[in-house]
C-alpha cells in the first residue's frame, strides 16, 4: 500500500489492515507506507487542513510510528520493520512498514 491508507479515516484504515491480515497467506508479508505526522511536510499539512476547515474525504491523515504500531498489531499483523524513512524506500516524511501475517 503506497499513498492509500492516508486518505482513509483512521477507523477505515484499521479495518483495511484487518482485512489484509486475512488476505495474506500465513507468513505472507506486506509493505505499507504512512505519512509521518511529525515531519515538517505532513505536520504542516495537518495544521493547514485544520485551519482551513478542510474536511474532504480525500484529505491526508498522518501517523506516528507509535500509532502505526498500535493499528497494525491490533489488526493481527506482526511488525518486522518499522521506521521513518525505512532504508530510503520511503523518504523522511514517511513511515515505512514491513509486516507479516503470523504463521
Amino acid at each position: 500500500s503506497f499513498l492509500v491508507l492516508q486518505h482513509m479515516e483512521y477507523e477505515d484504515a484499521f479495518l483495511m489492515l484487518r482485512a489484509l491480515a486475512t488476505l495474506l497467506k500465513p507468513d505472507g508479508r506486506a509493505f505499507l507506507q504512512f505519512p509521518y505526522l511529525l515531519s515538517e511536510f505532513y505536520g504542516q499539512g495537518t495544521i493547514d487542513q485544520a485551519l482551513t476547515g478542510d474536511r474532504r474525504p480525500i484529505r491526508v491523515r498522518a501517523y506516528t510510528p507509535e500509532s502505526v504500531r498500535f493499528f497494525v498489531e491490533h489488526a493481527g499483523l506482526e511488525i518486522e520493520r518499522l521506521a521513518v524513512g525505512l532504508d530510503d524506500i520511503v523518504n523522511q516524511n514517511e513511515i515505512g512498514l514491513i509486516c507479516r501475517r503470523p504463521a
